[in-house]
């Protein structure tokens, strides 16, 4: 009796052997051999934040904006954060912050650095991200954010 093999039937030892196929059913490696990614959401991107404050009396001030930066962040699942029309996605946030709508599928590089100083800045390429404090005249934080993303020069290239 012939049988005859395909091509995943020779591979799949091998792919068995060194637990491939575990690693590709989890959730996030599906989308490599299915062709659909799984939309960003709020917890991806605060779980690659790593929010750098500083060991000094800006501490506390750093840890403010980062809370309401967060809160920005928090706001911008379900309908997004919208502004003039605009709508904010946690995908649009990644983008500002990584140039990049979608996690690769090995991840980033490293973590995202938000640390804060005395000017707003975003490098893409070193996936860091500065923040300045909020005053006490900023009412709205997720106003706020959402105009800052929005005016970017980094928004507009999406």
């Amino acid at each position: 009796m012939f049988v005859a093999l395909t091509q995943f039937d020779i591979i799949l030892p091998g792919l068995q052997t060194h637990d491939v196929l575990t690693i590709v059913r989890q959730e996030k490696l599906t989308c490599l051999f299915s062709g659909g990614k799984p939309p960003v959401t709020v917890a991806d991107v605060r779980g690659l934040m790593n929010f750098k404050y500083r060991e000094d009396i800006n501490r506390e001030a750093d840890r403010e904006t980062g809370q309401q930066f967060v809160r920005f962040l928090q706001a911008t699942k379900g309908d997004g954060a919208t502004i003039n029309g605009i709508t904010l996605k946690p995908k649009d946030v990644l983008m500002w912050k990584s140039g990049s709508t979608e996690i690769p599928a090995v991840g980033f590089h490293k973590q995202i650095d938000i640390e804060f100083g005395g000017e707003e800045r975003v490098n893409t390429c070193a996936l860091c991200v500065t923040l300045k404090h909020l005053t006490p005249a900023v009412e709205d934080p997720v106003l706020y954010f959402t105009e800052r993303l929005i005016n970017s020069s980094t928004f507009g290239d999406m």
